[in-house]
């Protein structure tokens, strides 16, 4: 646990000496704290804040870096940065900020510069290996003075500085030693005297929250942290955010404009929550995350292999290489040197098909299986995806979306036992849509807090020619009832259930179901290891991944990828399937939803 943050606001001027000076007389101290941590852990702390700003503001989206250079004693100091007598720039990195709402704010390129306070007889950090990671040491670190300061210095273009950045020059971060270590947040003004500067120095300004929250988030930095929930599994952050914002201007674009009455995204969600309470724009926004998971998921399920190219034709690695280039490091997915992917906002053009219009997709759409409100649904349709879904009642929002959505919303029971292990010729009712064998051929099975259904997605999938599904799991359903904690797990690897010891801890810590050391007692995190057991013994690979949206339910399970491709194999894993159904029949337990309204007049349970 972080010690408590107590920090002291700085008055402009000083009242009285401060133990520790500025960095120059222009350099004026905002706000400081007690140091939970020593100065080698410092760089850590800089570090996790550089690679991601948007711990320390909802504004922003995420830093992409453009270069990562190390720094010797005879090397200039990077341009922008200041000269800081006795402190030696060690590490530049240049990076752009990029907005989480591009129509608003724009990106900002900045300059992220490390010192170390210099010792005439030794020398500073060499040149860093590109293979070195950034958190070992060099073997000459006894001569090497950890990173005490760190300076942010803005490069606004023509249209200035965003309004989630702080309005200076430049912006330090220091950590000073000493019997009662402190970290501190000093400004350099670009104007001496000015207004601006007189407001921003006042107790409680914009620049006083800023550079408080700032210190913050550099003072509780726990090294031994691990993140709760392991996001990004199946493909980068970059990928999903640009995806993501790209969505939401192609939703507000004529593109993305509605039939009836040609209304755009944001008027369509404001009726709907006004005709029906609802709170449109959560359900909006988690849906649009998810919608543009499955489409980064199933681009890469489906894209045709790789051609190989003669090597005649291959690329030389020494055509891109740089004196530059050759001094960067990489410092993981999230901060590898590189372009950034977006400067100002990933807008689609309105004159142009958006970007997943060539994606590769399921080859007869997606099912998504207990559709609810049809939101998820109605997404994917506007994008352009083939699908439908499916109910056992309709929803109020259903009558709000355009035509073109509502013939793709069904209410429809599904009964597994009747797809699965079907005694006799089922009976048509009147008005009751029935189930073909083409309406799983080659579909993607969606189910996004399923239910009843949940535990049946890997056996659809396993038994039924689809071409694999996704589950969001939320409510814990077993295949007869609830699911009770303690229920017996499924043997990944042999025929029997029950066996609890054969679930091993690397097995349940590859699930990445966050929350902390004691988080796999619960019964979320149970369920959970069941479904990933259940998945597992049907021959399913297992793939799982944690959405970024909103939802604390945001877990996720793939089945794209069978784990035998010995057909014999894979045989037995569906005999294994066919044995789950069976069972539960024999049970007689079990009872399927009916529709409501006339497609389940008639029906019982």
């Amino acid at each position: 646990m972080s010690p408590t943050f107590t920090p002291t606001t700085h008055i402009y001027p000083p009242t009285q000496p401060l133990a520790h000076a500025p960095l120059s007389d222009e350099w004026i101290p905002i706000a400081s704290c007690p140091a939970a941590y020593s100065p080698l852990i410092f760089e850590e702390a800089v570090l996790t804040l550089v690679n991601h700003p948007e711990y320390n503001s909802t504004l922003i989206l995420r830093s992409d870096v453009v270069s990562d250079t190390r720094l010797s004693s005879e090397d200039e100091p990077p341009l922008r940065a200041p000269r800081l007598g006795a402190l030696q720039a060690t590490r530049r990195i240049h990076r752009v900020l990029l907005p989480r709402r591009p129509g608003r704010d724009g990106a900002l390129e900045q300059l992220c510069t490390f010192y170390s306070t210099f010792k005439p007889d030794k020398q500073c950090l060499p040149v860093c290996d590109q293979s070195q990671d950034q958190h070992q040491h060099h073997e000459d670190d006894s001569q090497d003075a950890p990173t005490d300061t760190v300076i942010l210095t803005p490069l606004p273009g023509p249209s200035g500085l965003p309004y989630y950045h702080p309005a200076v020059a430049h912006l330090a971060m220091r950590y000073l030693p000493g019997s009662a270590p402190l970290l501190r947040i000093e400004v350099l003004f670009p104007e001496v005297d000015s207004e601006a500067r007189k407001e921003a120095l006042k107790p409680g300004s914009k620049l006083a929250r800023q550079c408080t929250t700032l210190l913050q988030h550099l003072h509780r930095y726990t090294p031994s942290y691990t993140p709760q929930s392991a996001h990004d599994r199946l493909f980068s952050r970059e990928e999903y955010q640009d995806l993501y914002l790209a969505m939401r201007a192609f939703l507000e674009s004529d593109a993305g404009k509605q039939e009836t009455g040609h209304e755009g995204w944001s008027e369509m969600v404001s009726k709907w929550k006004e005709r029906t309470g609802m709170d449109g724009a959560k359900h909006v926004y988690e849906d649009v995350g998810i919608a543009c998971w499955l489409m980064l998921l199933w681009r890469d399920t489906f894209a045709p292999p790789p051609i190989d190219l003669p090597s005649s034709v291959q690329p030389s690695a020494s055509d891109s290489t740089t004196e530059e280039s050759s001094r960067s490091l990489d410092i993981g997915h999230t901060s590898c040197p590189r372009e950034p992917s977006v400067v100002s906002g990933p807008q689609e053009s309105n004159s142009e098909a958006p970007r997943w219009a060539e994606w590769s997709r399921p080859m007869n759409g997606f099912l998504d299986l207990g559709c609810g409100n049809g939101l998820l649904t109605h997404i994917l349709l506007t994008a352009g995806y083939q699908g439908r879904g499916v109910d056992v009642r309709t929803r109020p929002s259903w009558q709000y979306f355009p035509s073109s959505t509502q013939q793709h919303l069904h209410v429809k029971a599904l009964d597994p036992l009747e797809i699965l292990d079907p005694l006799d010729l089922h009976v048509n009712e009147e008005g009751e849509e029935q189930w073909k064998d083409d309406d799983w051929d080659g579909v993607w099975l969606i189910g996004n807090h399923a239910d009843e259904l949940t535990p049946w997605l890997p056996l659809l999938s396993t038994l039924l020619p689809t071409s694999g599904y996704a589950s969001i799991p939320c409510c814990a359903w077993g295949f007869d009832a609830r699911w009770e904690r303690g229920s017996a797990l499924y043997c990944p690897t042999t025929d029997h259930g029950g066996a609890k010891a054969l679930i091993t801890d690397d097995f349940i810590s590859s699930l990445h179901l966050g929350g902390g050391a004691n988080s796999n007692t619960t019964t979320y995190a149970g369920y959970r290891i069941w479904l990933a057991s259940l998945h597992a013994h049907v021959g399913w690979k297992v793939e799982v991944d944690t959405l970024r949206i909103g939802s604390t339910r945001a877990w996720a399970i793939v089945g794209r990828t069978r784990r035998s491709p010995i057909p014999a194999e894979d045989h037995t894993e569906q005999d294994r399937a066919h044995a789950i159904v069976r069972s539960v029949r024999e049970r007689g337990v079990f009872r399927v939803r009916v529709p409501e309204g006339r497609a389940g007049e008639g029906r019982g349970h």
